[in-house]
């Protein structure tokens, strides 16, 4: 975990591959904590039974941040790529007032459309156009959320996309962990 002086909220970051997006997260003075969601997909196709194991892995660092004297009073926000992304959203749904704004990057179509409606938390969610389910499901979570949610369509093959998605995060956790 890092945490730099006068934080501005925590985030929870769940994603194969955060060098860029944990550093800038941490250069806007937001906490954050890494989770490894690689252990859960050893063949890089998320089972039910993995992306359960994510959200459990959520929900008791949600917890331990709770339960931390330094970290109270923040706002806790996740980022999820991926399957961390479809763990995320359940997370939000399954305690609605535990995350104030989650940053999901192509999530999959593995949550029901129904659990959507439990979150409340704002939501950005991040495709990429040449991925169709991504595109699909984050257009269908995006209507079924029930905080404030946003889409943004990106070119994961443009130049620039880790630095782009990073700043995108970062935008939407100053917007609402602050």
């Amino acid at each position: 975990m890092r945490v730099p002086q006068a934080p501005l909220g925590i985030i929870v970051v769940m994603d194969e591959q955060p060098g860029v997006v944990r550093d800038t997260l941490d250069a806007a003075r937001f906490a954050t904590l890494q989770l490894d969601s690689g252990t859960f997909v050893p063949d890089g196709v998320p089972s039910r039974e993995c992306v359960r194991a994510m959200i459990d892995q959520l929900l008791a660092a949600t917890d331990w941040i709770a339960a931390r004297q330094e970290l109270a009073g923040l706002g806790v926000g996740i980022f999820g790529s991926a399957a961390g992304g479809t763990a995320a959203l359940a997370a939000a749904a399954e305690r609605p007032t535990a995350f104030r704004a989650i940053v999901a990057r192509d999530g999959r179509p593995m949550l029901g459309g129904s659990a959507l409606g439990g979150v409340l938390a704002a939501t950005l969610l991040i495709a990429d156009r040449q991925d169709d389910a991504s595109v699909a499901f984050s257009q269908d979570a995006m209507a079924r959320v029930q905080g404030i949610a946003e889409l943004e369509i990106i070119g994961a093959t443009d130049a620039g996309t880790a630095a782009h998605v990073a700043n995108l995060a970062r935008r939407w956790f100053a917007r609402f962990l602050q």
